[in-house]
């Protein structure tokens, strides 16, 4: 009691100084409080947001490069063995072998063997990259010709090259390397593999002589290719924070930071093993953010710097600390002159401020002083006109909302009906790209089978060519074995006429004889004139032969140039089936932002109309003044 008695006798003005002076004590304390925990969080949530944000964007693009050059290589693979196929048929000679120093391609170890000879149609592949080449043009893929060996598979031709930038020819990949291993087993190895010291995206198949393994065949793009996105993760490591890119076994790939992360990649790789995961982890004072993708073999991390975070707050702590100091005593400093004079009139001021509470807004306080008390009726007063003048016009405004918002409404309902009728214009175009696609597949297999059949004739019109040739020769050698049949005949026809003379000497004893040189000298005449027709006859068949063999050797160029034209449309009906491919995707893309966008319309409509919910309370509201 004698504490309120002696509060009672301060003067009004020292306890509204104590009251009002700790109270807005109190609110600036607790508004600096707040003012710092909202910041903290709000930094620390758009750190965490754009550091996922950031991993996804990295995800997305490692996922889809590596599924481009998946696809790539699929494709590659099939062009690769088309080439091979219609080059010859392979074959291996053990009683031709050369001698070769070959060099183990991850120890640089030597060693010299005897290499049987391998040829495919006329050509020998050792060191003979024709074909690789052709691929390599064709695919835009590193391609390689792997022969069997005590040692391993050694690479006869190439378009791998060394550090040094020579073909990596004669080099070899030992037994115990995974690709070896499954080719050795008969089994195609696609994935990720080491090539001349680089990682590789690749695809091995076996390659057969008489039903063994006697090779593999190698199809490749380099994985550096990523290195397109250093720019990017060096853009994001400019703020702090430290992006990173592991393989499957936690050996680093990109990095957009040159600070060390060696830490890192080792707390990563204790956390993350092979599985898919997706988390966020302290990592001394620091969060880092991981995504670790197995399927396609590598592991995205960034690491937030917090510590410049924590800075950075405290920076603003020490700003709202010092701002407070100055505001508490510059406050009760303007408290003191203002509240000289605050009790008389404030009964007044406080029923004016009654019938104002009540929504009475048509009052008026009449008071003639000059001092704060007065300023402040005259505030009041001021107040109360302009709060008049808001509600006349926030009732003005709402009514104006609620127009709005029905037409914000309905606007909104309509873009979102055209988005989703776009949406499946998008679906249709894309399932008609997958139609086109399977038909410029379909035409280059019809391509690639005419070809097969132009090469089959080309070799039948060849062996009739040279069929002709030998037949007339055959012909010509009958016909001289005709002219000496007659030449025989007329010898044996002067021979009879000699014996029918010889037998007319001879009388009646020749008689017997003469009968018979005449039979012979008939006998002979009937085989000349046999062997005059028998030799036209054979040399118009000779001729004839002859403008045959001529016809079909000026046939047989233009049939080699179709062959060459349609292995030029197989190849161009691949390109354009890649082409498709690429639309489609991107038609893909075009659908899921159109029905993104159509789902942001309907949030949209769903907030026109909660907005015009808000704006008819309002209204309500504002009824409660009287104007």
């Amino acid at each position: 009691m004698l504490f309120k008695t002696k509060l009672n006798d301060l003067p009004i003005s020292i306890r509204l100084n104590v009251l009002l002076g700790g109270f807005v004590t109190l609110m600036i304390a607790a508004l600096a409080v707040y003012s710092y925990q909202t910041h903290r969080d709000r930094i620390n949530r758009s750190e965490q947001q754009l550091a996922n944000n950031r991993i996804n964007t990295l995800a997305s693009i490692v996922e889809h490069e590596v599924n481009t050059n998946i696809k790539h290589l699929e494709r590659s693979i099939a062009v690769a063995w088309q080439q091979l196929d219609n080059t010859g048929t392979l074959k291996e000679n053990n009683s031709r072998t050369t001698p070769l120093i070959i060099t183990d391609q991850q120890t640089n170890a030597q060693s010299t063997i005897e290499l049987p000879e391998w040829k495919l149609g006329n050509q020998t592949l050792l060191h003979n990259n024709t074909l690789v080449d052709e691929i390599n043009r064709l695919t835009h893929a590193s391609a390689t010709v792997f022969q069997k060996t005590a040692h391993g598979f050694v690479r006869i031709a190439t378009t791998v090259s060394r550090s040094d930038g020579s073909r990596a020819t004669d080099t070899y990949i030992n037994y115990d390397s995974p690709v070896a291993q499954s080719v050795n087993s008969g089994t195609r190895f696609n994935g990720r593999a080491i090539v001349m010291n680089q990682w590789y995206r690749t695809i091995y198949d076996p390659i057969y002589v008489d039903g063994e393994v006697k090779g593999m065949l190698y199809i490749g793009v380099p994985e550096k290719d990523l290195s397109s996105l250093q720019k990017l993760m060096t853009e994001f490591g400019a703020d702090g924070s430290q992006p990173f890119i592991l393989d499957q076994a936690g050996n680093l790939i990109l990095s957009g930071t040159q600070q060390d992360i060696q830490p890192l990649i080792a707390e990563v790789n204790r956390l993350t093993g092979n599985e898919a995961r997706r988390d966020t982890i302290s990592n001394n004072g620091n969060w880092l953010y991981f995504k670790s993708m197995p399927e396609v073999g590598l592991k995205i991390a960034i690491r937030s710097d917090v510590n410049s975070i924590n800075k950075e707050l405290r920076s603003l702590l020490l700003k709202i600390l010092l701002s407070v100091f100055i505001a508490i005593p510059a406050f009760i400093v303007l408290l003191t002159l203002l509240n000289r004079g605050i009790i008389q009139g404030i009964q007044q001021a406080t029923v004016f401020a009654a019938e104002v509470a009540q929504g009475q807004l048509t009052g008026h306080i009449a008071m003639k002083r000059q001092d704060e008390v007065g300023q402040l009726a005259q505030s009041l007063d001021n107040m109360v006109v302009k709060l008049r003048d808001i509600v006349t016009n926030v009732s003005g405004n709402a009514d104006a909302v609620v127009n709005l918002g029905g037409q914000l409404n309905s606007a909104s309902l309509q873009m979102s009906e055209g988005a989703n009728v776009q949406a499946s214009a998008a679906e249709e175009v894309s399932s008609s790209m997958q139609e086109m696609a399977a038909n410029i597949m379909q035409n280059s297999d019809n391509a690639q089978s005419t070809g097969h059949s132009v090469a089959q004739v080309v070799k039948a019109v060849d062996e009739s060519a040279r069929l002709t040739v030998d037949a007339a020769e055959i012909m010509e050698d009958v016909s001289r074995k005709a002219s000496v049949i007659g030449d025989i005949a007329r010898q044996t026809n002067i021979l009879a006429l000699n014996a029918a003379v010889e037998a007319a000497r001879a009388g009646d004893a020749g008689r017997g004889f003469a009968v018979v040189a005449a039979e012979v000298r008939k006998l002979a005449e009937r085989s000349r004139m046999d062997a005059e027709t028998i030799a036209e006859a054979i040399a118009r068949g000779t001729t004839l032969t002859q403008q045959a063999g001529e016809h079909l050797t000026q046939i047989l160029p233009a049939l080699n140039t179709s062959n060459h034209k349609v292995q030029e449309i197989v190849a161009a009906g691949q390109e354009q089936a890649i082409g498709a491919d690429q639309v489609n995707s991107a038609l893909v893309e075009l659908n899921r932002i159109t029905q993104q966008n159509a789902a942001i319309s309907e949030e949209v409509a769903s907030g026109t109309t909660d907005m015009n919910h808000i704006a008819i309370e309002l209204k309500q509201t504002i009824g409660f003044f009287k104007i």
